[in-house]
C-alpha cells in the first residue's frame, strides 16, 4: 500500500509540476541552478507572551527533490537540502525579485511536501529586486 501511495505522490507532483510550474533560479553560495517551481504561500499565528497575536507570511516554493541538484566542488551534481540563507531569484514583469530562504517561527527551511518526500515546500521571504 506504501509503494501505490509513494507511486500517487510522484504523478501528482509531476502533474503539478506540468501545470503550475514557472522557473526559478536557486542559488546556495556560489551554486545554482534553474529549476521549475510552484509559488504557494503559508500563514503562521503566533501568540506572545503577553497574549498578542501576529501572523508571519512566507512565500513559499515547491520543488520536486530530483530538481534541486547543485554542482559540487568537482562539478558533480549533487542533491541539495534547502538551508537558510539561500536564495531563490523570480523574474516577475521582467524584473528578477530575490526571495531569502528561512525558517518561519515554529517551522523549519523546508517541509516535505509529501510523506513519500518527492518535493520540498520550501519557505522565503521578499528580500529586493536586482539592480
Amino acid at each position: 500500500m506504501a509503494d501505490l501511495f509513494s507511486k500517487a505522490a510522484s504523478w501528482l507532483a509531476g502533474q503539478r509540476r506540468k501545470a503550475l510550474a514557472r522557473q526559478v533560479r536557486y542559488v546556495s553560495g556560489s551554486r545554482s541552478a534553474d529549476v521549475l517551481a510552484v509559488v504557494g504561500q503559508t500563514q503562521i499565528e503566533r501568540q506572545s507572551s503577553e497574549g498578542l497575536s501576529s501572523i508571519s507570511d512566507s512565500r513559499d516554493y515547491i520543488i520536486n527533490r530530483e530538481d534541486l541538484l547543485l554542482a559540487d566542488v568537482t562539478g558533480t551534481l549533487v542533491a541539495h537540502e534547502p538551508t537558510a540563507g539561500d536564495s531563490i531569484r523570480e523574474t516577475i514583469n521582467g524584473k528578477v525579485h530575490i526571495y531569502r530562504v528561512l525558517a518561519m517561527p515554529g517551522v523549519p527551511v523546508a517541509q516535505d511536501r509529501e510523506t513519500s518526500k518527492v518535493s520540498f515546500r520550501i519557505h522565503t521571504k521578499f528580500e529586493g529586486i536586482a539592480s
